[in-house]
């Protein structure tokens, strides 16, 4: 099906409508079908007898589902089991998913007719109003204000309802409308977009992975982290006048004011419209009458009693039809989106239209169209979603980084990684992306994919900062800052008019009472990078083994290799220079006045992240208000990173028992399907078997996997830690079967 439309007719735009309608409408009842069914395996505890150490492990390998989709259909389908008569409206495609979802949360057998009943007679922003009536909460801001956001959190930890509406997948969820909708329609996304030198893009880099293994994710997220953390430092190291934090708030006040204002008015004018599409909007829809939808209307009675394995097929068929489903919608809303068809049919905004026509947020909508978009110039892709060779999360991961050049070989990747493994890649292979400036990048051989993960290892070593003792023995330092010299030290205790910048004096230090710049000077000589030779010969350090997985690939073919030989070329160089410890010499010797030498590793990366309009606020005032103070050459992301590292460096650092087994593991289950942390080392031939303590015989899992999954025999290891054969179910009828990071036969296939 093409995508795009050329002067499109009413009455094409009115068919557009109706499919559409139909699809979101079948859509609904497929996702309640598949959420009754991963409840019902939640409750029996399959997803344990088939070697997976969670619902969430299970749904992403088995289903392609992200956490946030499993919580949001799980818990309506939960929700629905005492409601018979909402939920054969919501199988059928009588109600849209959101409406669904809005009703069970008020409903109750004994008034769900009337409920149903009200949800034909009203739109759905009719229809909110009643039920926050019935909730009895005020009907201003709902999901913005701070009572609300606690009502969302009562109802989200009683019923598991997640409060985040974008699902980790990528595909927005609409299952928390109620509160999250309007709160989406006023958080304004925007892009905050800036370049940086190679150095400080690697620093980046490595202050995410930090991020990451403190359990920060997300872009938003992180960002959120280094702020805060760079906000707390500014305000401990410059006197009171200095940074107003007050003077912070203006600006974010009148654009919330001009959002809220915004809000009204679209409020209005979807309100004027109302009466002109009512009659449209109340229409009731033809019963799908389809054996899935009599099933999901019967609830899962008739599935009590099946086997693990009896679910797991129903479940996997049942989220391919749904991955169909998608692709399909998705095709339709871009086609609409093109032919400007939400206004045509008289609607005054596009959420309206998804909103009270089709059952679906605005950035679900957003989400699904952007993927429309992206699978256009990706054929194959698109074709292999639409016949189920791969599933949504594969495809969303996908379009990420693949072009039309290298669409085939990601395809054919993804054909044969589970969906761990495909994220690992996917994320090496975009920051080989932006760190090449190539755009064309194939997938990672084994050696390239090793090398970059030894910045991963570098971070949880310590030995990005130079070692951990050392950033431990900053912990009572009175400043919380990154330990350089700001311009004008002397003003973290005087105004900054009592003194200029140049009548800092690197010579005030005492050796009894140091000052707080001192202290965080002599902070920055501490981390420096250790020497090759002082690496033990167990563990290499991760310039030698950076260096050796640049040098490996470079005998297979050199332009489509390209972006990785690039990319890892520079992280060695990176880490030969010292890191973090590059970093801090750097700026200090920029704050002397003294120019910063351009290294092999240097040049202009892009950065561009999808932020919220408040978060990009934050940035750039904190920054214009920081720039005076910050040394002649520091970015504001160099000083952000090193304020971070300056604060929780500490946190990481292996020297515990089996610590080289945990670093080499990146300090993650090494199950193919799990990536828990609190891991624990298993002997690949157990000790009782004459298994050894050498690292190549033991191997990472967590807690579940180690004990209840391999010793409790739903998951059986072999081989050396290098490559081990994994095989997940019962013994003689696995479900799954991985040869190191190679995937036993196509996705969909049994293995008996």
């Amino acid at each position: 099906m093409g995508c795009g439309v050329a002067r499109a007719t009413s009455a094409s735009i009115a068919w557009l409508d109706a499919q559409l309608v139909s699809v979101a409408r079948e859509e609904a009842g497929l996702r309640l079908r598949l959420g009754q069914v991963l409840e019902l395996m939640r409750r029996q505890a399959c997803c344990f007898e088939l070697g997976f150490s969670s619902l969430a492990a299970y749904a992403l390998e088995r289903c392609e589902r992200g956490v946030r989709w499993v919580e949001v259909a799980c818990c309506l389908a939960r929700r629905l089991e005492v409601l018979p008569v909402l939920r054969g409206a919501l199988a059928t495609g009588q109600l849209g998913w959101s409406v669904g979802e809005l009703l069970a949360r008020v409903a109750r057998p004994e008034n769900e007719a009337r409920w149903l009943e009200l949800a034909r007679e009203r739109t759905v922003r009719e229809l909110r109003q009643e039920v926050t009536r019935a909730r009895g909460v005020a009907a201003v801001d709902i999901g913005v204000g701070k009572a609300d956001r606690r009502v969302a959190g009562n109802d989200a930890a009683q019923g598991g309802i997640a409060q985040d509406g974008i699902a980790q997948d990528g595909i927005a969820q609409d299952g928390t409308e109620d509160d999250v909708g309007r709160m989406e329609e006023r958080e304004a996304r925007c892009a905050l977009v800036f370049t940086l030198n190679r150095e400080d893009a690697w620093l980046l880099e490595a202050t995410r992975a930090l991020l990451d293994q403190l359990g920060t994710h997300g872009t938003e997220e992180q960002l959120e982290a280094l702020l805060a953390e760079g906000q707390g430092a500014l305000l401990a190291a410059l006197p009171w006048p200095a940074l107003d934090v007050a003077g912070l708030e203006p600006g974010h006040g009148a654009q919330q004011r001009w959002r809220e204002q915004l809000a009204l008015w679209r409020e209005q004018a979807e309100e004027r419209c109302e009466p002109r599409i009512r009659r449209v909007l109340l229409e009731r829809a033809v019963a799908n009458t389809s054996g899935l939808a009599r099933q999901a209307a019967q609830g899962t009675g008739a599935l009590e009693g099946s086997s693990a394995r009896e679910l797991d097929a129903i479940a996997r068929r049942l989220a391919s039809e749904l991955a169909g489903h998608e692709l399909q919608l998705a095709q339709l809303l871009w086609r609409v989106h093109r032919a400007d068809g939400w206004r045509r049919l008289g609607y005054a905004t596009e959420t309206q239209y998804a909103r009270e026509r089709l059952g679906l947020s605005r950035s679900s909508l957003v989400a699904r169209r952007s993927l429309a978009l992206r699978l256009a110039a990706l054929p194959q892709i698109a074709a292999a979603l639409g016949h189920a060779e791969i599933g949504v999360e594969a495809a969303l991961q996908l379009v990420r980084v693949a072009t039309p050049v290298t669409e085939l070989a990601w395809l054919e990747r993804a054909r044969r990684r589970t969906v761990k493994h495909l994220r690992e890649e996917v994320a090496a292979a975009l920051v080989a992306v932006r760190l090449s400036g190539e755009v064309d990048c194939s997938p990672p051989e084994p050696a390239e994919l090793g090398g970059f993960q030894e910045l991963e290892r570098a971070v949880l070593s310590g030995q990005v900062g130079g070692g951990t003792p050392n950033l431990r023995q900053l912990g009572g330092a009175s400043v919380p800052s990154h330990g350089l010299e700001l311009a004008g030290e002397s003003r973290a205790t005087q105004l900054p008019q009592a003194e200029s910048p140049q009548a800092a004096s690197p010579q005030a230090e005492s050796p009894q009472v140091q000052s707080p710049q001192a202290q965080l000077s002599r902070a920055t000589q501490l981390p420096q990078a250790e020497s090759p030779q002082a690496q033990s010969p167990e563990v290499q350090s991760p310039q030698a083994q950076s260096s050796r997985a640049t040098q490996l690939p470079q005998a297979r073919s050199p332009e489509a290799r390209r972006p990785w030989r690039l990319m890892l070329g520079s992280l060695a160089a990176w880490l030969a220079q010292g890191a973090l410890g590059r970093a801090v010499q750097m700026s200090a010797s920029s704050g002397r006045g003294e120019p910063a030498r351009r290294t092999c590793s240097a040049g202009r990366v892009p950065v561009r992240w999808r932020v919220s309009v408040e978060l990009r606020t934050w940035w750039h005032t904190l920054e214009m208000r920081a720039r005076r103070w910050l040394p002649c050459g520091m970015s504001w992301v160099r000083y952000l990173c090193l304020v971070f590292w300056r604060a929780w460096g500490h946190m990481v650092g292996v020297n515990v028992a089996w610590g080289q087994v945990y670093l080499r593991d990146l300090c993650r289950c090494s199950s193919p399907v799990c990536s828990r942390r609190d891991v624990t080392p298993h002997h690949l031939r157990f000790r009782s078997a004459g298994g050894s303590d050498d690292l190549a015989n033991l191997t990472s899992l967590c807690t579940w996997c180690h004990l209840r999954g391999v010793h409790g025999g739903r998951i059986r290891a072999a081989g050396r830690a290098d490559h081990i054969v994994w095989e997940l179910g019962s013994r003689g009828e696995p479900c799954l079967r991985v040869d190191g990071r190679e995937r036993l036969g196509a996705p969909g296939v049994d293995w008996g």
